[in-house]
């Protein structure tokens, strides 16, 4: 009875891990225009509305592609990144793993080119072209098994863009190829490029889609309330993502809709189906409903910026399928606001507070626990380390022998990756331009959990009754932990705005909440440098 019934939770909980995984491909957005190359960039007439990138750090700005011009422009790029990370050892699970002690480092080179045939021609062709060497962790794979487990990705290379597009005029354009896209605060669609380099963040290579897009600004230069309006449709064959996994194929409709009031203001919608099936016939068809938001304001201290994205899923699976329910539901929501201020005396200020629901039964046939892209990240240890680890490990003993006689289909697809999920979190920062080139910066997450985070096997297997965490305890209120860090940064500008060295470090210590109980207190270092282009 014990195996069965543990069988059948350990299913349940999978598809709560897992599905939430597929949004981050899944709400791919078809930019219309290029994006500006700051952060808050002076207000431009409603007659004239780019897209303006979102969720960038507080001192990078995305390196803009080059704006229309007379005559035809190839643009190269090139960005590198390189992490070194130690993180004292803890507890995995309730047998008494411990994690690797080794240093963990990571690498990205990305290469880039942009072409723009020139505005002057009656049809312009615009292009992007990108690829990513050496993407991944570049020390030895972890000695310890977990699936996705933190510094166990390497690939030599990867395509990341390469799509070709026709503009007419004013009215729209058409694109096709291979692309990667970036969609509010980045809680579904996170481009992960390298330039993005905020606090306490180490950006991979985002999700890719091949698509067909067709995006349209038919009352763009006019004197029209609608001159700001831009619609984006698209057909997308899923390239990868988190959730494809071998054996998974991927399709996804996309219709985005987008209000600029000003080039750094604007609200938009999105609505995307997506259809995924595995070669055993299981399959997910979902949708995602995401509204964001992004305001810039030059208030009398410096600047202001607010963010916003509110998220809503559903749909029903096949994946992983128990006994009791062979299909799930599928109910999952988040909600994320995001504060950023600027002050003429050189400090910088920001505050994250988000909302992931979580699953309440792993018995009632729904999956509700929502999970990030793994790009949107908060601190350096809790979700991407300690919780890495510990759903990592699940599946070993979802698999013992001696609990269940088969183990349960898709448990690989339980394992966070160090994505933010199933959390109620503040994460409050502030720096100072302390000198010329230096950042000085501190933050502090806070986080609890919404429902209880549980190990359906610890659970139903040491005593009954009360859930067990990860570690086989049973968990002392909804709190994870409070996670402080703090860091610096240099920055040495090249000539002719060239691009720009980053050298850093930044350090970090979780003290563990009554969720983790069991888990003693962690810390852990990391030194960064990147070469980034200029803002």
């Amino acid at each position: 009875m014990a195996s069965t019934r543990s069988a059948r939770i350990w299913t349940v909980s999978t598809i709560a891990a897992a599905i939430p995984a597929w949004s981050s491909a899944y709400a791919q957005e078809a930019a219309a225009t290029d994006p500006p190359a700051s952060a808050t960039p002076a207000a431009a007439a409603p007659a004239e509305p780019v897209a303006v990138p979102v969720a960038l750090p507080l001192a990078v700005a995305s390196k803009p592609t080059p704006p229309a011009a007379d005559h035809a422009m190839w643009v190269g790029g090139i960005s590198a990144l390189a992490t070194g990370q130690q993180v004292s050892t803890f507890s995995t699970d309730a047998g008494g793993a411990l994690s690797p002690d080794s240093v963990q480092t990571f690498g990205r080179l990305r290469l880039s080119l942009a072409l723009d045939s020139g505005a002057s021609q009656a049809v312009t062709v615009k292009g992007g072209f990108a690829a990513e060497l050496a993407s991944g962790s570049w020390g030895d794979v972890p000695q310890l098994f977990a699936d996705r487990a933190p510094g166990s990705d390497l690939a030599k290379s990867l395509p990341a863009e390469g799509w070709l597009g026709l503009a007419r005029g004013q009215l729209g354009e058409v694109r096709a190829g291979l692309m990667a896209s970036h969609w509010g605060l980045g809680l579904l669609a996170n481009d992960g490029k390298p330039q993005d380099l905020g606090w306490f963040t180490v950006p991979r290579i985002g999700d890719r889609v091949v698509r067909g897009a067709l995006v349209l600004t038919p009352w763009r230069g006019q004197r029209s309330a609608l001159a700001g309006l831009v619609l984006s449709l698209a057909l997308d064959d899923v390239f990868a993502d988190e959730l494809k996994l071998a054996g998974d194929e991927a399709q996804q409709a996309v219709a985005a809709l987008r209000w600029f009031t000003a080039a750094d203001r604007w609200v938009g919608f999105y609505y995307a189906g997506r259809s995924q099936t595995h070669t055993s016939g299981r399959r997910l068809d979902a949708h995602a409903f995401d509204l964001a938001t992004d305001l810039a304001f030059t208030p009398s201290f410096g600047s202001l910026r607010l963010q916003g994205e509110a998220v809503l899923l559903a749909g029903s699976t096949t994946l992983a399928p128990s006994p009791d329910f062979p299909e799930h539901a599928i109910e999952q929501a988040a909600v994320l606001l995001r504060a950023t201020a600027k002050g003429t005396a050189g400090w910088l200020a920001q505050l994250d507070a988000g909302w992931f629901s979580g699953d309440t039964s792993l018995d009632d046939g729904k999956v509700q626990g929502f999970r990030a892209d793994p790009n949107f990240q908060m601190g350096m240890l809790l979700f991407p380390q300690v919780l890495a680890w510990q759903s990592g490990r699940a599946r070993l003993a979802a698999s013992d022998p001696d609990l269940v006689g088969r183990p349960a289909d898709d448990l690989e697809r339980l394992a966070s990756g160090g994505a933010v999920g199933s959390a109620v979190a503040i994460f409050p920062k502030i720096g100072w331009n302390a000198w010329q080139g230096l950042e000085i910066y501190a933050g502090a997450l806070l986080a609890l959990s919404p429902s209880p985070l549980t190990d359906p096997r610890a659970s139903r297997t040491e005593g009954g009754g009360d859930p067990r965490n990860f570690l086989g305890k049973i968990p002392d209120g909804s709190y994870l932990g409070t996670e402080l860090a703090g860091g610096f940064r240099l920055r040495f500008a090249a000539p002719r705005r060239a691009g720009q060295l980053v050298i850093g470090a930044e350090v970090a210590q979780l003290l563990p909440g009554g969720v983790l109980k069991g888990l003693e207190n962690v810390s852990g270092m990391r030194v960064t440098a990147g070469w980034l282009p200029s803002d």
